[in-house]
């Protein structure tokens, strides 16, 4: 049911609702609209960060041995100097390069294409009709019989993704997770920390390829932890500080029971966010993992 706050709330929970309200609140203003994401989070991604000033620190280095190369160039064109030039050249370039993937991801052409080849203007339709309306069987339309799950990976995933290797194997992440919160994981793609497309298709579409996936792991989850569980189930969406929808203010000085709670209603505070799948476990050690932390100064 919907309150008169804004907020929908599960039977019975009214009351510890509204002692949280300022906390939900925040959680809520955290989750960005459909398809926005910002530079400045892009720009602050390790990887890409870290891409930038190697190819800064590359490219000033080689200019400076060319420079000092041309001023003493009767003394130092040896072999050893040249590959020394080459090798500071190729790294500073290849650096830019992962820069310029980095912050254009998640898309081919911004604004136009997205990394999966489907143009942003296709995605009401497909998200309404399916996957297989794009035409990738050989038909078209609503009708179109669905795709299956290796050939619909490799369309909708494989530009940037392996099965179980490969770069960034989806596979040996999603072991062991039910297949509800995988399959709601899939249609809140573009809600993850990683600059993901918007899910390509619709909720039968996230079954299929669900199904294909967790088919091609292992049954036995990781070791339930409250630290895994976080990185497994609240990871990929959120960060304890920093600019991904920091979540260190809803859960400092909460008692672990009241997390318990809360945990277990989480899939009413926004569309955005998938409801809570996992075990009581899991719960339990989640709500105990976030209790410790929200407790340090």
């Amino acid at each position: 049911t919907k309150g008169t706050d804004g907020f929908s709330h599960m039977a019975g929970s009214d009351q510890f609702a509204t002692v949280l309200k300022p906390q939900l609140r925040s959680l809520r203003l955290c989750v960005p609209r459909h398809g926005q994401r910002s530079h400045q989070g892009l720009a602050k991604m390790p990887g890409v960060r870290h891409a930038a000033a190697s190819a800064g620190l590359c490219l000033l280095l080689a200019g400076l041995g060319a420079l000092f190369a041309t001023v003493r160039r009767g003394r130092l064109y040896m072999r050893s100097a040249t590959l020394a030039l080459v090798v500071l050249a190729f790294i500073g370039v290849g650096a830019t390069e992962y820069v310029r993937e980095g912050l254009r991801k998640p898309y081919l052409i911004r604004g136009y294409l997205y990394a999966n080849h489907v143009p942003v203007s296709a995605y009401p339709g497909v998200q309404e009709r399916g996957f297989a309306s794009l035409g990738l069987n050989g038909q078209k339309g609503k009708g179109a019989a669905p795709v299956e799950g290796p050939a619909f990976f490799a369309a909708a995933c494989g530009p940037c993704h392996g099965v179980v290797e490969g770069p960034r194997p989806l596979a040996p992440f999603l072991r062991g997770l039910d297949e509800a919160y995988v399959t709601n994981l899939m249609l809140r793609s573009d809600q993850m920390r990683a600059p993901m497309p918007p899910f390509p298709g619709n909720r039968d579409d996230a079954k299929v390829l669900t199904a294909y996936i967790l088919g091609l792991t292992s049954k036995v989850p990781p070791l339930a932890t409250g630290q895994v569980v976080w990185t497994r189930r609240c990871g990929p969406c959120h960060t304890l500080h920093g600019p991904h929808r920091p979540l260190m203010d809803v859960i400092r000085g909460q008692k672990a029971e009241d997390l318990e709670d809360l945990i277990a209603m989480v899939g009413d505070m926004s569309e955005k966010m998938p409801p809570w799948t996992g075990s009581d476990v899991e719960k339990k050690a989640l709500a105990g993992y976030l209790a410790e932390v929200g407790a340090k100064p």
